[in-house]
């Protein structure tokens, strides 16, 4: 038989297509720890090797360089962290200066904004596609988790401002830009919303909060959550792109949780159920869209990696090690990563998908084996002496100091993990003080306006979780006498319990410190 006569292009595809779906669906041996190591150590020295002397990471001509660049700086500094480096400027680290050099090269893309007209700048954006590079950018100067380190001289604006306050404006600007619906789109003056930039949107806020401290406003939140019920599609659990069943697939589906993680969600919530149904009726589609693995139709047999890089996000976001795929238990990212390393290029790379070129697909690729991501926090109302208006202490009290966690309609303080909780003041780093006993009962309604402003407003019907604490504990450890005279934050932490996901939660209140 004339095999060339017979294997058209069509048909050499459906065939390949065929072993492919097989290969899939067969047991797979997870990748071995060394394995990813070294395909991690690889991908690295690969991405070194495309950054330019001016900073950024691709080609000068290249769209999206702030993304690119910011991408390649928060995996970098990741794994200065994971290599036991305090800091990633450590002059010991040997990808210091390549994060150094590439924060500049951000913050040399900013532009500054006038939200208000006016008069007065009050927000920042990057890159080409705002919003998408500059939730990006946030997550790199976030993740350098240096807030006071100082932009340089640039020939910018925001010479010599601190990475927190970039960052802030940053903020400032998603803040703004964030539609009715709860959703982003590309940039300011647009009138619509999808989950590709919704997905990223949401990284900036959790990267800006948890490195540095940063308030997401409740009106945000509760966005987010409005655009979680809008984007879902009810027929199949998946998420939409502009609206909630058209063009649903794996990768919008991996935001759609991270989404409803941020939100209070967790795996046993319904919404949380029907995507991860999807993702499970999808996760051996032989394709880049809807599924994730391939090969594409154009033969490429190789994964989507920004695919990858979602639903990871939203699996670990969830805590979800394990799905279910026809009856089959599967731990997603042993075969993830198998995929992954397996693709990998001879010289450390990874080949290029329908939404990015080899430097894109290998951050994507190498942030999924690592599972980089922000874990949300849920924001949590505080009220310290519940019931009251202000919030006096005096540095030689003896006793406890009250404090209550609100619940609200929408959030059961139950949930919460009571020995998990301790309070934190910002800069004194590392101390920390748990509560002494907690109890459960109606003492306040929460306060919507600005921090360190009060109401004196008591119960509304939802149950608190009061708690004490032993003044001079907080007194000491928080060292509260070098701020005598001031109103300051106290920051509460804690956890949801483990059959709700473990979420972290935090919230603040504050307290007028006196010694008289």
């Amino acid at each position: 038989m004339n095999l060339r006569g017979v294997l058209s292009k069509g048909g050499l595809t459906a065939i390949l297509l065929v072993f492919f779906v097989a290969w899939l669906c067969s047991p797979v041996s997870a990748a071995p720890t060394e394995e990813i190591d070294q395909a991690i150590s690889d991908g690295l020295a690969w991405l070194v090797s495309k950054q330019s002397p001016d900073g950024y990471f691709g080609q000068g001509y290249d769209y999206a360089l702030a993304a690119k660049t910011s991408f390649a700086v928060l995996k970098l500094e990741e794994y200065a962290f994971e290599n036991g480096y305090e800091s990633p400027f450590d002059p010991g680290y040997k990808y210091a200066q390549n994060v150094t050099d590439g924060l500049n090269y951000i913050f040399s893309r900013a532009v500054l904004m006038d939200t208000n007209e006016d008069g007065t700048d009050d927000a920042l954006f990057f890159g080409d596609h705002l919003v998408y590079e500059t939730s990006i950018a946030m997550m790199a100067i976030g993740t350098s988790e240096a807030p006071d380190r100082t932009v340089p001289a640039l020939g910018m604006p925001i010479d010599g401002w601190t990475y927190k306050k970039v960052e802030q404006y940053a903020l400032n600007y998603l803040i703004y830009t964030q539609q009715a619906n709860g959703g982003w789109g590309y940039h300011h003056g647009m009138m619509w919303s999808d989950n590709s930039n919704t997905g990223y949107a949401v990284l900036g806020l959790m990267y800006a909060q948890n490195k540095f401290g940063l308030a997401i406003p409740e009106a945000v939140i509760n966005g987010i959550n409005n655009w979680v019920d809008y984007i879902q599609c009810d027929d199949n659990g998946g998420s939409g792109y502009e609206s909630p069943c058209n063009w649903v697939n794996i990768l919008k589906t991996g935001n759609l949780l991270y989404e409803m993680a941020i939100v209070g969600d967790t795996a046993d919530s319904a919404r949380a159920k029907a995507a991860f149904s999807y993702i499970e009726n999808h996760w051996y589609d032989a394709n880049w869209d809807p599924g994730w693995m391939g090969p594409n139709w154009g033969g490429e047999s190789w994964p989507d990696f920004q695919a990858t890089y979602t639903m990871m996000k939203g699996f670990e976001a969830m805590d979800i090690k394990e799905i279910n795929v026809s009856g089959t238990k599967i731990d997603w990212y042993d075969q993830v990563s198998t995929v992954i390393v397996n693709s990998q290029n001879t010289d450390g790379s990874w080949n290029y998908t329908s939404w990015g070129d080899e430097l894109l697909s290998t951050e994507w690729a190498l942030l999924t084996l690592e599972k980089t991501v922000e874990m949300p926090v849920i924001d949590v109302s505080v009220d310290i002496k519940p019931g009251s208006c202000p919030n006096p202490l005096n540095l030689k009290e003896k006793g406890v100091l009250p404090v209550a966690i609100l619940g609200t309609a929408e959030f059961n303080v139950s949930d919460i993990d009571p020995m998990s909780l301790k309070m934190s003041r910002e800069g004194v780093e590392g101390a920390v003080v748990p509560s002494i006993r907690w109890s459960y009962e109606d003492v306040a309604t929460p306060f919507e306006g600005e921090l360190c402003n009060c109401h004196d407003l008591k119960g509304d019907g939802y149950s608190d979780l009061t708690l004490k604490f032993d003044v001079q504990a907080l007194v000491g450890t928080l060292e509260l006498r070098k701020v005598a005279g001031t109103t300051v934050p106290l920051i509460l932490t804690g956890n949801l319990k483990g059959e709700y996901g473990g979420t972290s939660i935090k919230g603040q209140d504050c307290i007028r410190v006196s010694n008289k």
